[in-house]
This record gives structure tokens, C-alpha cells and sequence, in this order.
């Protein structure tokens, strides 16, 4: 027979062709039989196969091996291939050694077992084998369409993704146009689903071995799934998740990624058996499962998410921080902040001041020195672990007061002060759904705090923002999630107990606070609104001094007029200078007014509305 010469892309969709013989789906067909003759012959012919001296049956051997692969099975038992190849078992039985010959030559490989050509009918028939990488990379690493050695070296780590990314979406879009052609009740077999993947996976997977083979950067992906021995179908799941999480921002279901992963309705229930708890990827924390079944109204099955951890280190976020700067990776919640406002400068009610100062003075060297001098310790812990620890002074405060009297303001203030860092936390960001984790992330507020703190002489102040959900009233337990927010509020309590540093929370519902929080907090500020001298201040201190006002602009009647909040006003000036920026002119009186009215109309504060008239 002459050389034939085909690209690597046919030569694996002609092996496909050969897996799914259409003579048994049809025998009478004259044009069927040609068609597999054909194939079959084009096969033994291509210049690509031609150093391993093939003959028909060693075609079909790789054929049935490379369909499995692509259905997600990376091993075949040897009597599976023979039950493959024909009807007569007897005569398949002759039929062993063609594997061993074919392992000799470097096409196929031993997966399990041992198989060599004296073993016994026994031994071999209980081997697994799987084709070698050799093999499938002579295959599809050459194509007639596309000229070699064009690849480039991968410049970073979000280039290689950006390829395994597109490898998935390969099967996502495979999986979508399914869909669509099942609905419109047209039949699709496997081996077409197979056979479209592989045409877009041929070029995708040669790209990514051909850019790793001449890049030396070592990428994390690679060796995660080296180190995990994961198979195809689980890497899939990883990469799905992963895409999802950093690309989309949204959460990835089961379902949704059995339709990636998945061939048949038959293989969707076998590999739900990659998201139960004993299977590979959650059992070794790889990735997470919510047991709440309230998602399953949706019809997406559970939510699923990648170990946080192990998220970080696929994207490769290890970045480099200046001595001195605070380490807040993995923690989405936290945010550290340099301070850069002096107490003075915040307006605020007298009285809120007075406290505030008083606070302040309990860390300061003098009147800290005085007090233990005394024999009062500045600390809620006991007296015993106080003098044991030897405790530096620690304080605890609760702000609370309307929206935009300042809260955040002083904190940041008090920190600028103290000569200390800013920790701040969204405490929004705690709750989370799945089971366990608002707990652990309670702590880990606490825990986190200790290790930055370690070794400080002075530690940063811990700011915990709209803490209402620490400090409502605890509830009877009828669902798992009153239950939850029970055990958040005794994870809470107790590590105020042992809290040593400097710790603000704030909050807008007071009286919602469970009594227990009442004696842990030393200081409870109430931060109340601006009077008219702190109002006609906030005036002068928002609007800048390069802002055009108009001659009629009385601050003095806005402040006794009109019962605004410092981020009130804040709002109404920069609603009025627009109108002004609008007309090309000046920030007129009837600008700010019109303003000021807005914003109270459209508070939810009902009080406020009424101090004003509305």
C-alpha cells in the first residue's frame, strides 16, 4: 500500500469513525461497508501510523481505546477490548497478544496489572490498558493545515488558563448545541458528540503541550492535577469551577458541570458520583459542597466551590508586600487601611467628642500608667489572666447612631491618633451559606487579628462595620439558620472575652442589641446627629474652597434649616454642583436647597422627613 498523507485531526476522526462501526448498525447498506473500508484503509496508509507496521485489527484496538479516553474512562480492561472486536470469544481469546505487541511497540501502555507476552490467559486478561502519551502526541502533533513550531512560550500563568479555559468551552459549547438539537427531537449519538469535541480539542490540547514544552515556568495547575492523579472528567469539574469563580463571579452548579463532563444521561448518574462526599474531590477538600438543598427549586442541583486556598494558589496570587504592610490574602473581607485623619478635624456632636476623647486617653502613656498605678486593669478579662498575660491596655467600643453621623470617620480618627494601622471588616461578607463556614469565619476575624497583632507594640485598631448581626437579639432556634446565627453570636462573645488590642464596632439598630454585648463593650458611643454649629461646619468642610458659589449661598440658614447628616451633606453638595457643572454656571442657594430636599425625601429615616416637614 502507497504512503497516504492526512493531518493528525483526521487521522483521529477517521479512528473514531472505525469505533462506531456502521456495518452493524446497518449491514445491508453497500455504502456503509465502502465507507469503513475506506477509513479503514486510509488508516493503514497514513504516513503518520506508518512506523508502527499496524494491521486492521490494531487499528480497531485504538480505536476503541481513544473513544473511551474521550468518554472519560482513562483505563480499559483487556477483555473489554476483546468482547469490542468481535462476536466470537473464542477466537478473541487469540487476540491477547496483539495488546502486549502493540505495549512492545509504544502505542499502548499498561495501566494495571502486568502484561507481558508469556503471562497466562488469566493475568492478561486482567490488565488495563490505556494508549501511551508517545502515541496520541505523534498523532495530533502534526496537522497538514497548521505549519510546526509556531507556538509561543506562555508569558504567565493567566495565559495557560486563558488555553485551559478555552478547552472547556469547548465541551460547554458541544454540550449547549446538544441541547438544542435535542429539543428540537433530533437524535444525537455519542460518537457525534465525541467527534465534534475532539476536532476543537485536537488543536486547543496541542497548543497548551506545545507552549508548556517551551515555557520554563512551572504552573500550579499542572502540578495540582499531577499531584492529585485526577482524572480527565475531575479536572474538568476543577477548571469549570474555576472559570466561573474568576471569570464570571458567580457560583458553579453539579448539574450544570454534568453537562460539561457528561456524554449520556447514563454517564450523569455515574459521575454524580464525583460530588458526593466520598469522592475524590471533596473528600480531600479540593472542593466544597453546600448541604442545604434549598438550590434544588432551581433544577441546578447544589452549589459547588473550589477550596479557597486552593483557588488562590491556581491563579497564582502570591503577591509580594512591603516590610511593615499587613497580610489580608484569602480573606475577602478584611481591608487594611492607613489612617490619615486627626481626631480634630472630624466633626462631631460635642458630647460624641467628649466620649471619644476619654476613650482615646484610657491608651495614651499618662492616663494608662496612672490607671495601673491604681490597680485598675483596662481589660474585660479576669484579674488572674490579666496579671498572668500581662495584658498591654486594650479597649473595646460600640458606636452607634444614625447612617452618616461619622462612625467609620472616628474610627479611622482613633487609629491616626494612636499612631496604629486600620483593620477593617465588612461584616456583610461573614454570613455565608454554606454550612459551618459563618462560624469559622467569626473566628477567623479574631484569629487573623492575633497574628497581625504578634510581636506589635502597638497593634492596629480592629474596625467591625454594621456588626448587627453579632449583636441583635439572639433568636429561638426553628431553622439551621437561627442556629447559626446563635453559635456566630457565642463565638463572638467569648473572643471578647479574651480580646486584647483595640476594638471598634459599629451599628445603626441599637436597640435591637442583645443585653449580653451590653457589659462587653467599655465604651458605648452614641453618635448623634449634627446640631447647627456642627452642621454649619460639615457645610464649610464639603464644599471646596475652588467650587463657584453664587452670592445668595447662606450656610448658616442650611444649617438651621435643614437636619442633614454629615454624609448627608456630603451628598447634597455634590448633587447641587452638578446642576451648577450642567448649566455652565455657578452653584447657586436654589441649587443646594432643591438638593437638600431630595435627599431628605429620599431618606427612610421617617424622623428626619419630619423634622423638616415632609
Amino acid at each position: 500500500m502507497s504512503e497516504h498523507i492526512i493531518s493528525g485531526e483526521k487521522c483521529l476522526e477517521l479512528l473514531l469513525d472505525v469505533s462506531v462501526d456502521k456495518t452493524k448498525e446497518r449491514p445491508s447498506s453497500e455504502s456503509n461497508k465502502n465507507e469503513v473500508n475506506q477509513n479503514m484503509t486510509d488508516l493503514l496508509t497514513n504516513s503518520l501510523l506508518k512506523n508502527y507496521n499496524l494491521d486492521v485489527t490494531d487499528i480497531k484496538i485504538i480505536s476503541i481505546l481513544l473513544k473511551n479516553m474521550l468518554d472519560g474512562r482513562d483505563e480499559t480492561r483487556a477483555i473489554d477490548i476483546l468482547k469490542k472486536l468481535q462476536n466470537n470469544k473464542c477466537k478473541s481469546l487469540g487476540e491477547l497478544k496483539k495488546l502486549v505487541r502493540l505495549k512492545d511497540r509504544g502505542v499502548l501502555k499498561i495501566a494495571r496489572g502486568l502484561g507481558n507476552a508469556d503471562d497466562n490467559i488469566a493475568s492478561l486478561l486482567h490488565c488495563s490498558y490505556q494508549l501511551s502519551d508517545d502515541f496520541i502526541n505523534s498523532i495530533y502533533g502534526r496537522t497538514e493545515e497548521l505549519p510546526l513550531d509556531t507556538a509561543k512560550p506562555y508569558k504567565d500563568n493567566y495565559e495557560y488558563l486563558a488555553d485551559q479555559f478555552e478547552r472547556l468551552n469547548i465541551f460547554k459549547n458541544i454540550a449547549e448545541d446538544i441541547s438544542r438539537k435535542l429539543e428540537r427531537g433530533e437524535s444525537i449519538s455519542d460518537g457525534v458528540k465525541n467527534k465534534q469535541i475532539e476536532k476543537g480539542l485536537i488543536n486547543i490540547e496541542r497548543t497548551i503541550a506545545e507552549r508548556m514544552g517551551k515555557t520554563d515556568i512551572a504552573f500550579p495547575f499542572e502540578e495540582f492535577k499531577k499531584k492529585n492523579n485526577l482524572s480527565r472528567k475531575e479536572e474538568l469539574v476543577v477548571i469549570g469551577i474555576l472559570e466561573n469563580e474568576i471569570i464570571s463571579g458567580r457560583e458553579s452548579y453539579t448539574d450544570e458541570l454534568l453537562d460539561i463532563i457528561s456524554q449520556s444521561s447514563y454517564e450523569k448518574l455515574v459521575d454524580r458520583a464525583i460530588f458526593d462526599e466520598d469522592g475524590k474531590l471533596v473528600k480531600e477538600k479540593i472542593i466544597e459542597s453546600e448541604a442545604s438543598m434549598r438550590h434544588r427549586i432551581f433544577s441546578k442541583g447544589n452549589p459547588v466551590k473550589l477550596n479557597e486556598n486552593l483557588r488562590l494558589k491556581l491563579i497564582g496570587d502570591k503577591k509580594k508586600r512591603k516590610r511593615g504592610e499587613i497580610a489580608m490574602n484569602g480573606d475577602d473581607f478584611f481591608e487594611a487601611i492607613k489612617p490619615s485623619i486627626p481626631i480634630e478635624k472630624v466633626i462631631l456632636h460635642p458630647k460624641t467628642n467628649e466620649e471619644l476623647t476619654i476613650a482615646i486617653e484610657k491608651l495614651q502613656k499618662n492616663t494608662a500608667n496612672v490607671l495601673k498605678e491604681w490597680g485598675i486593669k483596662n481589660s474585660l478579662q479576669s484579674a488572674e489572666t490579666y496579671k498572668r498575660r500581662k495584658s498591654k491596655p486594650s479597649i473595646t467600643m460600640l458606636f452607634h447612631g444614625s447612617p452618616g453621623t461619622g462612625k467609620t470617620l472616628a474610627a479611622n480618627a482613633i487609629a491616626y491618633t494612636l499612631k496604629r494601622s486600620l483593620i477593617t471588616i465588612d461584616c456583610s461578607k461573614i454570613l455565608d451559606k454554606w454550612v459551618g463556614e459563618s462560624e469559622q469565619n467569626t473566628r477567623k476575624i479574631f484569629d487573623k487579628y492575633k497574628a497581625i497583632s504578634k510581636g506589635k507594640k502597638n497593634p492596629p485598631v480592629l474596625l467591625l462595620n454594621e456588626a448587627d448581626q453579632f449583636l441583635h437579639r439572639r433568636i429561638d432556634t426553628v431553622r439551621a439558620v437561627d442556629n447559626m446565627y446563635n453559635q456566630m453570636q457565642n463565638i463572638f462573645l467569648e473572643q471578647m472575652e479574651r480580646f486584647e488590642g483595640v476594638l471598634i464596632a459599629t451599628t445603626n439598630l441599637v436597640e435591637n442589641m442583645d443585653s449580653a454585648f451590653s457589659r462587653r463593650f467599655q465604651h458605648k458611643i452614641e453618635f448623634r446627629r449634627p446640631g447647627t454649629a456642627e452642621r454649619f461646619k460639615l457645610w464649610q468642610v464639603h464644599i471646596p474652597e475652588k467650587a463657584p458659589l453664587s452670592d445668595d449661598v447662606d450656610l448658616w440658614y442650611l444649617a438651621e434649616h435643614y437636619d442633614l447628616s454629615g454624609g448627608q451633606i456630603a451628598v447634597v453638595v455634590h448633587n447641587a454642583a452638578t446642576r451648577a457643572a450642567r448649566r455652565g454656571d455657578k452653584i447657586m442657594m436654589e441649587d443646594i436647597i432643591n438638593a437638600s430636599k431630595e435627599e431628605i425625601k429620599g431618606n427612610f429615616d421617617e424622623k428626619a422627613k419630619a423634622r423638616v416637614g415632609f
